[in-house]
Order: structure tokens, then C-alpha cells, then sequence
């Protein structure tokens, strides 16, 4: 999937609110359409105003309300796949505009600071991007995290970083990922520039790049775990 649409899955699950008991939603029936039979109405979700995080807000909520994120609503009120894919990328189960402004917002500067610096562009051959997993004017890999590796390898902490998806992006982040590690990225090696590269030619330092990339299967049988496997399971 495309970047936009995991910043968008993010916030979704990062902004909090409380979700009113209602019917599930079917995606065949117009929002517009009234209940029929005197069915109960949709479910509505209402932001609670507290800035978007991983932890709950503390709020106060009414009987008959849940506090969840926006994510979890949909998860629990739209059953189609595909229409719950949409409702979370789009906020299109988001009543308030403002709310929804608000969300647009997160997604908006998320993706400015997903772009590579003008001058960096302009310095580097696009081959030489490329070679890194960069393309289109954009880094693959959220730039929080190499800030936190850094951080943590600074402070000599004991970490893994384990790289998951339910897509076929690993070898995308796999070169990006290790150009950051071989001090080779345009952009963030400098974070780790005073320390050395985490490529284990520095005795002391580990090797943290990607050599090996498994998938893990699951179906009706149970788990299987394939390594040195690259697949996203049977077509």
C-alpha cells in the first residue's frame, strides 16, 4: 500500500473518541438512506478534543458510550473489508468536519515530513537514490525511527527492530534500511555518523542491517512460518 494510506491508518488509530451503540454499517445502503423498520441508527463516533496518542485520554464517558479510536470504531462497525479500508483512510464515518479537519491536518504534515529535502534531491542523482529504496521524492520508512535507533545505540541500550507488513514492501525498507546502517543514506546516516555503522565492522557495535527476510502464513490449518521465503501466500 502506499505511504499516504499507512499515515492515514495511523492517525485514524491515534485519535480518540466515543463511539454511540447503532447498527453496523452496510456498505450497500446510502449514508443518506433513513433506518428502515425502525432499525436503529448508524453508530457515531465524536472525537474527544485530546491530542492524537497512543494512550486513552482520561474523559469522561456516558452510559452507553465506548472510548475508542477512530480505527477500532470502524474495525467494530464497518464489516466489508473494502469499505472499511475506505471509511478508515477517508474519515468518511467522521460527522464532525472539524474532527475530520483536524485528522486531515495529522496526514498533512505527516506526509511534508515524509519528503526528501528539496537539496538532497537536487545534490543526488536519482540513481543513486534509488539504490537506497528512494524514490518519488519520498523516504520509505518513517524518519521517527531512525531518530530512535540513534537515540537508543547512543544510550547502549539492548534492542531489536523487527520489520513487519502484510504487504510485499520488505525489500523497499530493506534498502533503505541498510543504507541507514552502512552510513550510505543521504539523509539520516548523519544520526549515527559519531558512532560508527551498524554493519558489524565496528567490533562493538552490532550489525543491525536486513540479511533475511521470512514470511509467516496463516490459514484454516493454522501457522507456518517459511523461511527465507518472500511471499505475501498463495495467489
Amino acid at each position: 500500500k502506499a505511504s499516504e494510506d499507512g499515515i492515514r491508518e495511523a492517525v485514524a488509530d491515534l485519535f480518540w473518541g466515543i463511539a454511540t451503540a447503532g447498527r453496523a454499517a452496510d456498505p450497500s445502503t446510502p449514508e443518506e438512506s433513513p433506518a428502515k423498520g425502525g432499525a436503529a441508527p448508524p453508530a457515531q463516533w465524536t472525537w474527544t478534543g485530546a491530542p492524537p496518542g497512543l494512550q486513552p485520554p482520561v474523559v469522561p464517558v456516558e452510559e452507553g458510550g465506548t472510548l475508542c479510536t477512530y480505527f477500532k470504531f470502524c474495525k467494530k462497525h464497518v464489516k466489508d473489508k473494502v469499505a472499511f479500508k475506505e471509511s478508515v483512510r477517508s474519515f468518511d464515518k467522521v460527522a464532525d468536519a472539524a474532527t475530520r479537519g483536524e485528522m486531515e491536518g495529522v496526514v498533512s504534515r505527516a506526509l511534508e515530513r515524509m519528503r526528501i529535502p528539496e537539496e538532497i534531491v537536487k545534490t543526488c542523482a536519482n540513481s543513486a537514490l534509488e539504490q537506497v529504496g528512494l524514490k518519488s521524492g519520498t523516504y520509505f520508512i518513517v524518519p521517527t525511527l531512525f531518530h530512535l535507533v540513534a537515540s537508543l545505540q547512543r544510550e547502549g541500550r539492548e534492542f531489536a527492530v523487527l520489520f513487519r507488513s502484510f504487504g510485499k514492501d520488505h525489500e523497499k525498507v530493506k534498502s533503505e534500511w541498510n543504507a541507514f546502517c552502512e552510513l550510505r543514506h543521504p539523509v539520516f546516516s548523519r544520526l549515527i555518523a559519531d558512532i560508527g555503522p551498524l554493519d558489524g565492522s565496528v567490533p562493538h557495535l552490532p550489525d543491525r542491517r536486513v540479511h533475511r527476510l521470512h514470511t509467516l502464513y496463516r490459514d484454516e490449518q493454522g501457522p507456518l512460518l517459511l523461511l527465507d521465503t518472500f511471499t505475501n501466500g498463495p495467489e
